[in-house]
């Protein structure tokens, strides 16, 4: 029978993982994975002895957006290369959404252990910082760190920033600079995201394009734009239709952003308070060893 180490957080979305504890365990039993159970403590330091003496097959987390992301953090410090099984047990689960995992934990460990483990790219900020799923910063991106979660769960988190754009008349632009190893953008907008995936929140296949074996990832651009522009961006957004050909939409795709402003804008990373402007990121190809579900189709060449 294989070995794996689970990390999870107890206060991730419904507190499910520790109130069916026991359920899970025995998923994975009946799975022939014998796995040995951390409850994460907040902003807890792991020893990476832990996984690296323990002679685990398989590493998981399960958790929201930054608990996975910590444990990424953990394992890109110390090259370990083990297989990574995350289970998203938070909120909006941006990242296992995004490698095709839905449903809830227990359907996820059927469709993970049915799979196999491929190498994905991941998201460095400053040559140090993982991130998984998306970056954002601008308008109203700082007060998601404290927005109730049934709203963003219910609006998404894109949604939920642009809704606030539509209520606005007089909102106002900050500048921006980014650079790509093919060009430079020098624009004013009203907030902008990155992603690796192809879902941000409750919007599933929110990029078509995006693919996270590629080492590209997208940048969104929401430029300066009416109050009946932005009012008809936010309705495409939730309704989940394209909003490509909207005015102050603008999309760029590289493998390395930097990213600076004369205005001191705080990031949001993988949901959570990140570092301020200026940063930059750079796309890690096919680094993160993650287990996916049987027939994926995250990348278009594995």
């Amino acid at each position: 029978m294989k070995k794996a180490i689970l990390f999870y957080n107890p206060m991730s979305g419904q507190r499910f993982v520790p109130e069916h504890l026991d359920e899970i365990l025995e998923h994975f039993y009946k799975k022939g994975v014998n796995v040995f159970a951390n409850r994460l403590e907040y902003h807890e330091k792991i020893d990476p002895e832990w996984i690296i003496q323990g002679n685990f097959d398989y590493v998981i987390a399960a958790g929201g957006d930054g608990t996975l992301r910590s444990i990424a953090q953990l394992m890109y410090e110390n090259d370990i290369e083990k297989p990574f099984i995350p289970l998203g047990a938070g909120t909006c689960n941006n990242f296992t959404t995004n490698i095709g995992i839905d449903g809830d934990i227990l359907d996820g460990i059927d469709s993970i252990m049915n799979g196999s483990a491929i190498k994905i790219d991941m998201g460095l900020i400053n040559n140090t910082h993982v991130f998984l799923s998306s970056i954002a910063g601008g308008a109203f991106v700082d007060t998601a760190f404290s927005t109730d979660d049934n709203l963003k769960e219910t609006l998404g988190p894109l949604a939920y920033y642009i809704k606030p754009m539509t209520e606005l008349k007089n909102l106002t632009t900050f500048p921006v600079r980014i650079e790509t190893d093919y060009e430079v953008i020098e624009t004013d907008i009203y907030m902008f995201l990155i992603l690796s995936g192809k879902s941000v929140g409750t919007f599933t296949d929110f990029m078509d394009r995006a693919d996270l074996c590629d080492g590209i990832m997208e940048l969104i651009l929401i430029e300066k734009a009416t109050p009946a522009e932005r009012a008809n961006l936010f309705l495409k957004i939730l309704k989940k239709e394209d909003f490509t050909n909207v005015p102050g939409i603008r999309f760029v795709q590289a493998a390395k952003f930097k990213l600076s402003s004369t205005k001191e804008i705080q990031l949001s990373v993988d949901g959570e308070a990140g570092p301020k402007l200026p940063v930059e990121i750079n796309v890690q190809n096919k680094v993160l060893n993650v287990v996916l579900p049987y027939q994926s189709e995250i990348c278009s060449q594995k």
